[in-house]
């Protein structure tokens, strides 16, 4: 079974062997871990993200040319998508093989093929259940995972990691006041980052069928909620004689939803994806830089057919408005206001004016998006 720690050391090794060239090997490892990854707690948006992500370009999806290499890639992806399809049209996918080839399809850039194969499906699911069941899962799927949730999924991923550093956190600091040792300020101020972020889950009741990030950011908001109900956290901090016991209580209640929830700092992956995150923008500002300058002056080499180079605008703002509705989620705003300054320098149009605007929709900021508004209807295009 590949657990998080091996995914986690495996990940770095096939960035490693993609800086130095040896692409095979990298897209070797990447196959793995998107093959078996599926165990790895986490990491399973890492792999249906990033790791896609990494093997997309390594195939050449993005518009660099990696010839054979590229076409071996693009084989091992092709495969992996068709045999998810197999299996569907047979009735022998479930919900994580119906993602996967979701997923698939958006490295191949090939989204549309999933309608289509759902449409497909509609005249067998009348007399089969198992394809109604799977077409079931599938509308889901369509309507949750296709490009705009997938910023979402992220996001949410980060925050649940995020969520549970902040309940380590606060464990430690109840103990040390416990133990005797002044930590009110700090732990006040972790109080309340904590109810500020379990405040935005802690209510949800629709959650997403098979979501699981979303169900565990739910009810791990509520179980902090309903700890700092049964301390009285949100008044103040336990004061007088009996103030040791019941920091004392407070503590262990803090230890066992550490331990419940298996909180472990090594593996918490918050800040490692928010870098991720952040990577991926400065490669798209240089993409956009490289882009602009060929229209400018010319691209050095003429090889590259046209049909690439539009892949490659479509890859530069997909990837940009990923990354931008991630920040957004996360409330990062001044990054994401930076990133979305950069897709407007790329293409100041009004589709790209309409993405922004429904990225900070979903996210809901609607300062940005206010200013957005204004900021696009003074230069009269949305």
């Amino acid at each position: 079974m590949l657990t998080e720690y091996k995914f986690k050391e495996l990940y770095e090794q096939a960035n490693r062997l993609r800086s130095v060239g040896a692409e095979s090997a990298a897209r070797e490892v990447l196959l793995f871990l998107f093959d078996y990854g599926d165990t790895a707690g986490g990491y399973g948006v890492v792999r249906l993200t990033f790791v896609l992500r990494d093997l997309s370009e390594l195939a050449g999806l993005t518009g660099q040319d990696h010839g054979d290499e590229a076409k071996k890639t693009l084989q091992a992806l092709t495969e992996r998508r068709d045999a998810r399809e197999a299996a569907g049209r047979k009735g022998e996918d479930d919900f994580n093989q119906l993602q996967e080839l979701v997923a698939l399809n958006r490295a191949l850039n090939d989204t549309p093929r999933s309608m289509t194969f759902y449409k497909d499906l509609q005249e067998p699911a009348r007399t089969r259940p198992e394809i109604a069941e799977i077409r079931r899962m599938l509308a889901g799927l369509l309507r949750e995972d296709v490009f705009p949730t997938d910023a979402e999924r992220i996001a949410d991923q980060i925050l649940l990691e995020k969520l549970k550093r902040q309940v380590l956190e606060l464990s430690r600091k109840v103990a040390e006041l416990a133990a005797g040792q002044p930590r009110e300020l700090e732990l006040r101020q972790l109080v309340i980052g904590a109810k500020t972020l379990s405040d935005r889950f802690r209510t949800l009741d629709d959650l997403p069928h098979g979501d699981e990030i979303k169900h565990r950011l739910a009810e791990l908001s509520r179980e902090i909620a309903a700890l700092f109900h049964r301390h009285a956290l949100l008044r103040g901090l336990p004061q007088g004689a009996d103030a040791r016991p019941r920091l004392e209580a407070m503590s262990n209640d803090f230890v066992a939803l550490v331990s419940r929830y298996e909180i472990n700092r090594d593996l918490l992956q918050d800040e490692e994806l928010r870098d991720g995150i952040v990577k991926l923008a400065r490669k798209v500002a240089s993409q956009i830089s490289e882009y602009r300058i060929e229209e400018d002056f010319g691209a050095e080499s003429s090889s590259r057919p046209p049909e690439m180079r539009t892949a490659q605008s479509e890859k530069i703002a997909r990837d940009g408005l990923l990354v931008y509705e991630v920040l957004l989620r996360i409330d990062d705003d001044a990054v994401a206001e930076k990133v979305g300054a950069w897709l407007l320098a790329f293409r100041q149009d009004g589709e790209m004016y309409s993405s922004l605007l429904e990225a900070t929709r979903r996210a809901r900021k609607p300062d940005i998006e206010s200013r957005l508004r204004e900021e696009a209807e003074r230069l009269m295009i949305v």
